[in-house]
């Protein structure tokens, strides 16, 4: 609601790259929810929001910084890390950084906190919310290539370190339940997510 606010002093094309990274973003949550369901992974919810919130970073790097949104690309979706590095040289700080702090200084659980700070290297979350922060970075790995290429088409599990990470904090055969129905559940998450967009 508070970003909604903010965007009404953005052009029509600033406004409308924000408004795409929101796509991403309810994509990427849509994804984690399914996924956590198909596969009893076990989450309450905290997994919708994680992927809701996993790029808060980038919004705010469009609003604080409008007339740099060019440089930063505000639309790539190839992912870390040149991403992180071209952020950290334009801005003085990644998206991660400064989503996980405005994170913070909003009283977020930490799980959250963890998600939005290490979803492009989920090696360095914690422990305890290990599985919540790789499984953030499954799925916005798989949002980026839906956003790239508009279907599952072509996608490669295999490609994404994440998984491995996945199945190390204790989801049992992530690579293999995952990679079985990721094209059915990538379709079925484009759908749900256009028809919520639409409502």
């Amino acid at each position: 609601s508070g970003f909604s606010s903010m965007m009404r002093n953005l052009s029509p094309e600033e406004s409308s790259n924000l408004q795409r990274l929101w796509r991403h973003s309810f994509h990427t949550a849509i994804l984690a929810l399914h996924f956590n369901y198909s596969t009893s992974i076990g989450f309450q919810g905290e997994e919708f929001t994680a992927g809701l919130l996993h790029d808060v970073g980038r919004v705010l790097l469009g609003l604080l910084l409008p007339e740099r949104s060019a440089e930063l690309d505000m639309l790539d979706y190839d992912g870390a890390p040149h991403l992180v590095d071209r952020e950290q040289s334009l801005a003085g700080a990644d998206h991660c950084l400064i989503g996980a702090w405005y994170a913070q200084e909003n009283a977020l659980p930490p799980a959250l906190i963890e998600a939005v700070h290490w979803h492009h290297d989920p090696s360095q979350a914690s422990r305890q919310h290990q599985r919540l922060v790789a499984l953030t970075a499954v799925c916005d790995d798989m949002a980026n290539h839906l956003q790239r290429v508009g279907s599952p088409d072509g996608y490669e599990l295999r490609d994404c370190p994440a998984i491995g990470i996945l199945e190390l904090s204790g989801v049992r055969n992530a690579f293999r339940r995952f990679d079985s129905m990721h094209a059915v559940l990538m379709r079925n998450a484009l759908y749900d997510a256009e028809q919520m967009l639409k409502a």
